[in-house]
């Protein structure tokens, strides 16, 4: 396949310099990237017509099983309807340019299952790396994801817990740190964890070869997280100087996958409804902490895409994580490289992805219009999607 007349973005882009270009793909790969309309006769041939062709976008913090936002109903459903749940919304995540997700839990392992079917062909999706259940000690509000966590509270049953998750085929762990926001009589910023849990926790993974995920809200928790040397710390909502300064002084062994999205429509979009008092709550607790996360960022901390939204809520707002990020201060460039080339680092599979450059696995989407310059123009679908050199939209 021959992409012609690309308009690629400089830092997103790499071993070419120019404007428009031609873009090669054989098999599942980059072959080259030529100068526009100097790209080889006989290859199939599609004209993007000064389109803007950036690498597929990540999304490090999804819940496959997340149909919408009614947990009460959620947690009523059985594993097969899960299963078909989560099916839809790879499709539909894969449509919106999310090439690459990170699916950090969902019930019943259903997770593995998801991510075996896509890879075997007999479903479409992204690429899926996914967790099993949230592990987490017993805390208030618990049980409005009871189908979701597992809960154990004694250090010593660390290794056990997470090789039990790792049997059911899993690729990395997810712990709470914290409280959730949208738990029933549980504080969102809380620590619900000790510091001796979650070293057992540290322990176990790098024992068993993998990585965890840690959901921390509140700066205790983030400061905890990082000092503990966790991977990824999601959400970090409430984040505070001393917690960045933590982060920095471990030489940035944690990243932090914020996810704004969900906070900021429903302050912004006078989408309460009928939410619970707990849960408006919690929304204008989160929301007070989001621009903190630019001071992070430009301090040097790695920064991830994540939204953490359902299904019906990304079809009916596509690219809301971008105007979220760009309301509390993050540049185009900023907002462009989180959700490709970062969160590929964060996953590690940045020599593989991430950018456009001829070698690399052809995940690719290309957009109308010009995002580096306009960020408006990612909330709406991308024209073309393409992973491991098929297009699929």
């Amino acid at each position: 396949m021959l992409l012609k007349n690309a308009r690629l973005i400089p830092y997103l882009t790499e071993g070419f310099e120019g404007g428009l270009a031609d873009v090669l793909i054989e098999g599942e790969r980059i072959a080259a990237i030529y100068p526009a309309s100097m790209g080889p006769e006989g290859a199939e041939a599609l004209d993007l017509g000064g389109k803007t062709l950036m690498p597929g976008m990540y999304d490090l913090h999804i819940h496959l099983y997340f149909h919408d936002h009614n947990f009460e109903h959620l947690s009523l459903l059985g594993q097969n309807q899960h299963f078909v749940n989560c099916l839809k919304y790879a499709k539909t995540a894969l449509r919106h340019g999310y090439t690459s997700v990170r699916d950090v839990g969902n019930p019943d392992y259903i997770g593995p299952a998801v991510r075996d079917s896509v890879n075997a062909g007999v479903s479409i999706g992204p690429r899926i790396y996914t967790a099993g259940y949230c592990i987490t000690p017993t805390a208030m509000g618990n049980e409005t994801f009871a189908n979701l966590y597992d809960e154990f509270d004694d250090p010593a049953e660390a290794l056990g817990v997470c090789r039990r998750e790792m049997c059911h085929g899993i690729d990395f762990l997810k712990y709470m740190v914290t409280g959730a926001g949208a738990n029933a009589n549980g504080s969102p910023g809380a620590l619900v964890t000790t510091r001796e849990e979650l070293e057992a926790m540290q322990r176990a993974a790098e024992t068993l070869g993998t990585r965890i995920a840690g959901h921390a809200h509140g700066a205790d928790g983030v400061l905890l997280a990082a000092q503990v040397g966790i991977w990824t710390i999601e959400h970090a909502t409430l984040i505070n100087d001393e917690a960045i300064e933590e982060i920095l002084r471990h030489n940035c062994r944690s990243a932090l996958v914020p996810t704004m999205m969900p906070i900021h429509e429903q302050k912004n979009a006078g989408l309460y409804g009928d939410y619970p008092e707990y849960l408006i709550r919690s929304i204008e607790i989160l929301y007070s902490g989001l621009p903190k996360l630019v001071e992070a960022a430009r301090a040097g901390i790695m920064i991830g895409w994540g939204m953490d939204t359902s299904m019906e809520t990304l079809d009916r707002l596509p690219g809301y994580e971008f105007l979220a990020r760009r309301d509390i201060g993050f540049t185009n460039r900023e907002m462009l490289e989180q959700a490709t080339i970062n969160s590929a680092k964060i996953l590690g599979v940045d020599d593989e992805l991430g950018t456009v450059k001829a070698g690399k696995l052809a995940d690719l989407i290309a957009v109308d219009g010009k995002p580096d310059e306009d960020i408006e123009c990612m909330y709406k679908l991308p024209d073309v999607v393409i992973k491991g050199g098929v297009r699929y939209f």
